[in-house]
């Protein structure tokens, strides 16, 4: 993503690359990669970097939350304090991704209906 934004500084002929050395990919080693930046884009290139960082971890930990959820409770088994199935982790999704307080107020009543009857999704979704 970083190569997509800004040229490699090997192949910048434009002299718009924030790398002060090149190619980028020579600076991995291991699990790790070091970016050399020049000094009047370094605070532009490091907050840009810190974003497809944390874009990726979400991204990846929401599909190791999606596998193991899976892989724990098969939610079309699972009913709510409704009798419905299905529901619940659709709720759950949009709860974490976007906050939603209708949807806050939907999970509360299918995990706990009336503030006191609790099912077998209301187990599942902790």
């Amino acid at each position: 993503m970083l190569r997509e934004r800004w040229r490699d500084i090997s192949e910048d002929e434009e002299d718009t690359s924030p790398w002060s050395v090149g190619p980028l990919i020579d600076c991995a080693s291991g699990p790790l990669v070091y970016f050399q930046m020049g000094w009047s884009m370094a605070e532009e290139a490091s907050a840009y970097a810190a974003q497809v960082v944390a874009l990726s971890s979400c991204r990846l930990a929401a599909r190791l939350r999606e596998q193991l959820n899976a892989l724990v409770t098969d939610w079309t088994q699972v009913v709510d304090a409704h009798g419905a199935v299905g529901r619940v982790p659709l709720l759950l999704d949009q709860v974490e991704r976007e906050g939603a307080p209708e949807a806050w107020d939907e999970l509360w009543d299918r995990l706990c209906l009336h503030g006191e009857t609790v099912s077998a999704a209301s187990f599942a979704a902790l």
